[in-house]
């Protein structure tokens, strides 16, 4: 899906420095199979860490504010090791899914 379009950019070593912000959960309805709003985000929760070792979730709906959300996402960042992500050449063409690399060429709009 969605997720995992935008996801395989990165190595799969990096995907445990993923934030999934799950918006409109005041949208849920409590079943038989979630009972609850809590029920429904720890199973997120799971399958974001079984299907990717994404291990970092944040919930919204309509009542939360951009500076709760902010706080939200930055406690879980300040949680995590400060790394640089890196990728060899190849890697960049494998990871964001480019043919070759022809260089700032490429972008030369007055080029022919």
């Amino acid at each position: 899906g969605a997720f995992f379009d935008t996801a395989k950019m990165l190595k799969p070593d990096y995907f445990g420095l993923i934030i999934v912000l799950v918006t409109k959960m005041d949208r849920f309805k409590p079943d038989s199979n979630f009972p609850c709003r809590s029920a429904m985000e720890a199973h997120i929760v799971e399958v974001f860490l079984k299907e990717y070792d994404v291990k970092h979730c944040v919930f919204s709906d309509s009542n939360c504010s951009g500076a709760y959300l902010f706080h939200k996402i930055y406690d879980k960042a300040s949680m995590m090791p400060q790394v640089q992500i890196q990728y060899a050449e190849e890697e960049f063409l494998q990871y964001f899914d480019l043919k070759a690399w022809k260089g700032k060429a490429q972008f030369d709009l007055r080029s022919p």
